[in-house]
């Protein structure tokens, strides 16, 4: 994913011999997928995340980012605000919000520079457009493909090298799919040539499979459902 970013700097960090160049980033639609992106960024000492919005309240955010039943529980120490307006990872501070409008969240007053559109809801660049017109938002990384002109489907190492900052402000890291498919189709090109010769195979079927996905309503109620969410994630 961090291929996905283009990192301008919102300050920079001295770690010995080097300058880590920092963006600041925030997640919008923290669900099963925006919480595995916030947890992997979190490690990513380019990227720092200021800010999660979901329609959840932050308690059950922070108790599902915690606790995953199929990831597990990720060793950090997580604590919800007593205001409901944040909380802590290891004592660092994320604000959060409960906004279905992602237009009347003030990105740009909290320095926002990348959003990355984790809600499975705006899949068009006309939708996603108000982040860079309205919001101060410099790049929108959405974590769906988006299927039109206007924006950068990138699949690691196939087309990467494409992503330019100043052109591509709508980018996203394609589908679990397309993936998937680039790692299996890598690695039969190698079988298939390693039968041909061996065992002069000349066609090989390959077929993908993936399971079906539950939709993930439970983590965009009102409603406390907790246990109910965590049991009901998608499996990878």
């Amino acid at each position: 994913m961090r291929h996905c970013f283009v990192h301008s700097c919102a300050w920079m960090v001295d770690r010995g011999q080097y300058v880590i160049m920092v963006t600041k980033c925030a997640i919008n639609g923290f669900g099963h997928i925006g919480r595995l992106v916030f947890k992997y960024a979190w490690e990513d000492p380019t990227l720092e995340i200021g800010h999660g919005n979901n329609v959840c309240s932050c308690e059950s955010a922070a108790y599902l980012a915690q606790f995953d039943s199929v990831h597990g529980t990720w060793g950090k120490t997580i604590e919800c605000s007593k205001d409901g307006k944040g909380f802590t990872v290891d004592g660092k501070t994320v604000s959060f919000l409960s906004e279905s409008d992602f237009t009347k969240v003030d990105w740009k007053g909290m320095g926002i520079e990348v959003v990355m559109e984790c809600t499975g809801r705006f899949l068009k660049v006309k939708t996603l457009s108000p982040y860079l017109d309205n919001c101060g938002v410099k790049q929108v990384v959405v974590l769906a493909p988006v299927k039109e002109e206007g924006a950068l489907n990138i699949v690691i190492g196939c087309n990467h090298q494409r992503l330019k900052e100043k052109t591509h402000r709508v980018i996203t890291n394609a589908s679990c799919t397309t993936n998937w498919q680039r790692h299996h189709l890598l690695a039969l090109v190698n079988v298939k040539g390693a039968l041909d010769v061996h065992l002069h195979v000349r066609v090989v079927l390959f077929q993908f499979h993936t399971n079906m996905t539950c939709p993930l309503c439970n983590h965009n109620k009102k409603e406390e459902r907790i246990l109910s969410a965590q049991s009901k994630t998608r499996h990878p």
